[in-house]
């Protein structure tokens, strides 16, 4: 399933802040891409916006509820 049109406008109106934004395909989703094509976020065809984090990120992402992207390919691995 893809993104649909209105949640990506949506989740783009909500990042404009940062800069001029673009999307891309990614997986059956976007990726969504500031300045000098700096993947930050994607929304995954679900409509799940996920967020990149690192370690200084992760603790305030996981006491927010959110959880880490991930997905099972075909051979089972997630």
């Amino acid at each position: 399933m893809a993104v649909e049109d209105d949640l990506r406008d949506h989740v783009l109106d909500l990042f404009a802040g940062l800069g001029p934004l673009r999307c891309a395909r990614m997986f059956s989703g976007l990726g969504i891409y500031v300045e000098q094509d700096v993947m930050f976020a994607m929304i995954s065809s679900s409509g799940t916006v996920y967020l990149k984090s690192d370690d200084s990120t992760d603790a305030a992402f996981t006491a927010a509820g959110s959880h880490p992207f991930t997905y099972t390919r075909k051979n089972g691995e997630t």
